[in-house]
């Protein structure tokens, strides 16, 4: 019975270490602390309350922004994709270009909204990031050309306002895939 009992005692000893080490492995990994709570609650640890620069939306929520806001679309793909098939009013920023100072051309506001698409949205993802790091306040993702199933243009053509899509300046609104000046506040206040 003695060598039955010793023969047990590394196995159960061995099954109830390794229970313990599971389970304090999960719940460390599983767990949050204090400071990550609040921090995937919007607040820093000194109780400042915090935003992500970036918003992943549909292509809905993006065309309902065109429309009624001033925003800055950037098509963050290579110029050969752009040139084959782009969103009305959408600048060329491909991803692997993106710094302070491509980033500050195509949308000098870093305060002002900016939508940000690629083919399927991989890279857009990783272009938002990249922006958030450069400043960008106002990022929403809107993943890629693939599931928009409004207006695109392709290369060289050339919108209503008579300039090609990538030489629309900030201030511009697309309104059903056409473009539409915004009115001038000192044109507005006259």
């Amino acid at each position: 019975m003695s060598v039955i009992s010793k023969s047990r005692l590394p196995i159960n000893v061995v099954a109830i270490l390794l229970v313990a080490l599971s389970g304090a492995w999960l719940t460390g990994c599983a767990g949050l602390s204090a400071d990550r709570l609040d921090s995937a609650a919007g607040e820093s640890p000194s109780g400042a309350q915090t935003e992500s620069a970036v918003q992943k939306i549909t292509a809905d929520e993006a065309h309902e922004l065109m429309t009624s806001n001033e925003v800055a679309v950037l098509d963050v793909r290579t110029p050969e994709e752009y040139a084959e098939k782009h969103i009305v009013n959408a600048r060329l920023l491909p991803l692997d270009t993106i710094d302070e100072s491509t980033a500050g051309e195509a949308a000098p506001d870093k305060d002002a909204p900016v939508l940000v698409y690629c083919r399927t949205g991989v890279r857009s993802a990783e272009a938002s990031q990249k922006l958030a790091a450069l400043g960008y306040r106002q990022i929403y993702d809107f993943g890629g050309i693939v599931d928009w199933p409004y207006a695109t243009v392709g290369g060289a053509d050339t919108v209503q306002s008579g300039l090609a899509a990538d030489q629309l300046p900030v201030g511009v609104k697309v309104v059903c895939g056409q473009t539409k000046s915004l009115p001038e506040e000192s044109s507005a206040a006259k």
